[in-house]
């Protein structure tokens, strides 16, 4: 993301602007993060934006970092967390340091997730876990007129595309992502984690007759660090 970018962000999720997000997303961590015990575990939020989803973890007794490469965003998350800023997707972390490690719709806007993947198998201690969420694939496309269709025939190409954000203020900005099959993130997880668990939350039908959002736009999953003798 750019300074607009990142801006809009913040606005669209500091006022609850974006449906999906509010209804989906919210709703989906906060479920996720219940299934676990943070009491005293060290927690990486990779990825961390404003800092909500970390708080919700601190708050869960975890001792949490976030971090982030956007300065506007850090700005907001340090009211809420600890921080540190990212230069390059590799974090100054020991190996095997972290407990839990959040990486919530970061995988799709790096032009590299596998270094990403693999920094956070590196400091994710042996018994800890992944949490993570991308865009779903599925989400594929958006027409001329900015409605949300799904294009089959472009579902297996990895391209750079543009994501349209339609906001409950009738207002709506667009931001940069990579497309990606399943296929490619299956294989981009296969050495360093075995995926436990994926979600597949929907929106609100109540939302469907606007054809602005996806049906499907996110999906979740947990997932374990492939130690090294691991034949499972």
């Amino acid at each position: 993301m750019d300074w607009k970018e990142d801006q809009q962000w913040l606005d669209m999720v500091e006022k609850n602007l974006y449906p999906p997000k509010q209804f989906v997303f919210e709703k989906e961590i906060e479920k996720l993060l219940k299934e676990y015990d943070f009491g005293n575990k060290r927690v990486l939020d990779y990825g961390c934006g404003a800092g909500k989803v970390g708080l919700l973890a601190k708050k869960a007794g975890a001792n949490v970092i976030g971090v982030d490469v956007s300065e506007i965003l850090l700005s907001v998350a340090k009211e809420r967390i600890a921080v540190e800023r990212l230069s390059t997707q590799k974090t100054g972390f020991d190996d095997d340091y972290f407990d839990f490690i959040f990486c919530f719709m970061v995988l799709h806007v790096v032009p590299d997730p596998v270094l990403v993947i693999q920094e956070l198998s590196r400091v994710l201690k042996p018994s800890g876990k992944l949490l993570f969420a991308i865009v779903h694939p599925f989400s594929v496309s958006w027409d001329e007129n900015e409605t949300y269709s799904f294009d089959q025939s472009q579902y297996f190409y990895k391209q750079k595309r543009k994501w349209t954000f339609h906001l409950k203020n009738n207002k709506s900005f667009q931001a940069d992502y990579f497309h990606r099959p399943l296929s490619f993130y299956y294989s981009a997880f296969s050495s360093y984690f075995v995926i436990n668990r994926i979600d597949e939350p929907t929106l609100p039908t109540r939302f469907f007759h606007s054809k602005k959002y996806a049906p499907i736009e996110y999906l979740f999953g947990t997932a374990s660090k492939v130690v090294c003798g691991d034949n499972s």
